[in-house]
């Protein structure tokens, strides 16, 4: 707005922390070295946070350190605990960016940050993350990728598992607090029998941004034998690239028109050899490459194998409903393995309705017992019979 002009003007800004080599090291980045920052960007724990999942919310944060070396930048930013014993430090302090934790039933995670309006030079962010979020990544795990690994395939995962879909929130959300927006377009650059190669999508990912709304690799099959390396989202050839464009230091550039020019012929040079860095925008314009929650090329033969993993988890789904409806009860531990088709699940659920058939098992012997009058405390139930039927066989057929 000025006094002079008769409508507004509208200025584009890129949002970013203010990153820049140290004078003495100015001239190695200049030639291709990596360099520290001047300013480390610092990411802090809530010490509310519990202690088992720090690690993972840490790791998240540190994998963004191999998108800042596109830029020139080793240990460009950085995780840590929330040093509790300092009382000069305060979590509400603008200063500290920090992931807090919200014991709340809202199953979401977000990202923002705070930023000045006239340079775009981002100050702080305080990431949030509610304790329920792991209902919701519990349940994208073992609907996308439970025919795949089975340490998906019941309701309870295990810490590691757990750790490591935190550890993929984690670096999503901080995405967001360095600048990036969703990229709902980079799953459609990756051919949809590339995500049942397992040589290459384990080594490449199954999307090229973990700014996308991609989730997992609910393409690839059982018999495709790939590793959840090749099924968790991981930071991809997009980010990295969106780091560089954003990050990267024009010390030889006399003001930001100039800049501006370098970055446009970046741009246009990148997309030239590699069509898959392009920005696919929110996912809500008439592109349909860009989407939410789909994956590969070809969102036809993409959906048709992911159905073929839906059918093969509603047949697990169907277990554990009619083994909840018998018992009404979560058993987290001494679980047991069933095979079902050809998926072996493991079932809280199916070992609460063997341990409910069980007591009915009992219950049948010693009534019959005590009829004939041959009840006594020591009973070893599995020598007997209901019916024609072994006690175990009975208990197991029921």
């Amino acid at each position: 707005f000025d006094d002079d002009e008769q409508r507004a003007q509208s200025k584009y800004i890129i949002q970013r922390y203010r990153l820049e080599p140290k004078d003495k090291d100015i001239k190695k980045y200049l030639n291709g070295e990596l360099v520290e920052p001047k300013k480390q960007i610092v990411y802090y724990i809530d010490p509310a946070t519990p202690k088992k999942w720090r690690p993972y919310l840490i790791a998240g944060i540190n994998d963004w350190q191999k998108g800042f070396e596109a830029a020139g930048f080793k240990n460009a930013i950085i995780g840590k605990e929330w040093p509790e014993n300092d009382p000069t430090m305060s979590l509400e302090d603008a200063r500290y960016s920090v992931v807090r934790y919200y014991a709340s039933e809202t199953p979401n995670a977000y990202g923002p940050r705070v930023s000045d309006p006239r340079s775009g030079e981002i100050i702080e962010s305080h990431v949030g993350w509610y304790h329920n979020v792991m209902k919701l990544v519990q349940r994208w795990y073992m609907i996308q990728a439970g025919p795949l690994d089975a340490r998906a395939r019941k309701m309870y995962l295990d810490d590691e598992l757990m750790g490591q879909l935190i550890r993929f929130v984690s670096s999503h959300e901080i995405g967001h607090t360095i600048g990036l927006r969703h990229n709902m377009g980079a799953s459609s650059a990756t051919p949809v029998e590339k995500l049942r190669d397992k040589k290459w999508v384990e080594a490449n990912g199954h999307t090229v941004s973990i700014m996308d709304y991609a989730r997992f690799n609910y393409v690839a099959q059982p018999e495709d034998n790939i590793s959840p390396q090749g099924i968790y989202p991981r930071i991809g050839i997009y980010d990295k690239w969106a780091i560089k464009w954003g990050y990267s230091y024009f010390s030889k550039s006399k003001d930001e028109f100039e800049e501006e020019t370098i970055l446009s012929k970046l741009t246009t040079d990148s997309l030239t050899a590699n069509p898959k860095l392009w920005f696919g925008g929110e996912g809500k314009d008439e592109d349909p490459r860009s989407q939410t929650e789909d994956l590969g090329d070809d969102a036809v033969q993409a959906s048709d194998y992911g159905i073929k993993n839906l059918k093969r988890i509603l047949a697990l789904a169907l277990i554990m409903i009619m083994a909840l409806s018998v018992t009404g009860c979560i058993h987290k531990k001494n679980e047991i393995a069933v095979t079902i088709g050809d998926v072996e699940f493991t079932s809280a659920y199916y070992m609460c309705a063997l341990l409910e058939a069980e007591s009915a098992g009992r219950t049948e012997v010693s009534n019959a017992l005590t009829e004939k009058g041959e009840y006594s405390a020591d009973i070893d139930y599995s020598k007997q019979k209901i019916g024609d039927k072994k006690f175990e066989t009975w208990v197991k057929d029921t």
